[in-house]
């Protein structure tokens, strides 16, 4: 997670300075004080979508057991040292989430994991019998910087809507600008966020009363 927020940070100090103090704030207030989990809902009909990413569609497959992946993909996975924020071997062996990988020209571009309305009880909100959880989702480096991230995610969720999913929840964390910029660009809702303070280890709930465009929260 660290990692990432220096990824982050990175990349914040080259659209400028107010962009760079923007992710430094909520980057040490994460690390030091307390965790905002930002919370998006998208109807799938409601989905505004325009590829600017210059790929060719992703083809997508359901990965079963480990076995399903190539070996050196499965080597990558296991590399501590390459820092790919791709989930967790559990997540598939033990709690049996649904893992989707997106393939372009044959080869592993992204991978996204799902859960459905019975596994994620402990989500923040509820999820209604037609509804998903995007659970984590990453695009591999070699694919990154060029909007990948959005293709994915919209394409993943079109291939579910063929097995009846037509409503999607997922969150992030607020110093997680560049995802926060992508769920605007697709037309996600902001329902609200949930604060995890680590010196009294409460939780506060705040969800908005009515769903806001993820745009106005930018």
């Amino acid at each position: 997670m660290q990692k990432q927020k220096i990824i982050l940070l990175k990349s914040a100090w080259k659209k400028g300075w107010l962009p760079f103090l923007r992710q430094f704030i909520r980057s040490v207030r994460d690390t030091l004080f307390s965790k905002h989990h930002y919370i998006y809902s998208l109807d799938i009909s409601n989905m505004d979508y325009k590829d600017k990413s210059r790929f060719p569609d992703l083809k997508f497959r359901v990965i079963r057991n480990w076995e399903d992946l190539d070996a050196e993909v499965l080597a990558r996975l296991k590399d501590e040292q390459e820092y790919l924020g791709w989930g967790d071997f559990g997540w598939l062996t033990d709690l049996e989430y649904q893992l989707i990988v997106g393939e372009i020209d044959g080869k592993i571009a992204g991978l996204g994991w799902l859960r459905n309305n019975q596994q994620a009880q402990d989500f923040f909100v509820p999820l209604p019998d037609n509804a998903e959880l995007v659970w984590q989702t990453t695009v591999l480096p070699e694919y990154r910087g060029k909007k990948l991230f959005d293709k994915f995610l919209w394409q993943l969720m079109i291939h579910r809507a063929q097995f009846g999913t037509t409503l999607f929840f997922i969150n992030c964390r607020d110093y997680n600008t560049t995802t926060q910029s992508s769920l605007a660009r697709m037309g996600w809702s902001y329902l609200g966020y949930v604060a995890e303070y680590k010196r009294s280890g409460k939780r506060q709930m705040n969800l908005l009363k009515t769903p806001v465009p993820a745009q106005e929260i930018l």
